[in-house]
């Protein structure tokens, strides 16, 4: 979970143009596994509607598929966070995720 606090707190703050310790807590929330076991996209939508607007689809559309991309890896890290170079060391088994370096990229 920390890493992807690390990308939904840096996705805000894109979105926003400046960052929201509030809303970065309430994201938080949602995604709590002790307070939702599986986070539904449409609650999160309508939850985040009124501090994201336009950009609220969009961004609970990314967050889905980070936590879809982290659930399916045995390393629980999403794929899409990873640079291309730690993506490929991966791949061909020439570094062990629990070592790997993490790179954030925008998605």
């Amino acid at each position: 979970m920390p890493l992807i606090s690390v990308w939904y707190k840096r996705r805000l703050e894109e979105l926003l143009g400046f960052s929201d310790d509030i809303l970065e807590g309430m994201v938080g929330a949602l995604l709590d596994p002790k307070l939702h076991k599986h986070p539904d996209p449409v609650s999160v939508e309508s939850q985040l509607e009124g501090f994201l607007d336009s950009h609220t689809r969009r961004f609970v559309e990314e967050l889905m598929t980070i936590l879809v991309e982290a659930g399916s890896n045995p390393s629980g890290i999403p794929m899409s966070t990873m640079s291309d170079g730690v993506r490929g060391a991966l791949a061909h088994g020439e570094a062990p995720a629990d070592q790997a370096v993490l790179v954030l990229e925008a998605v």
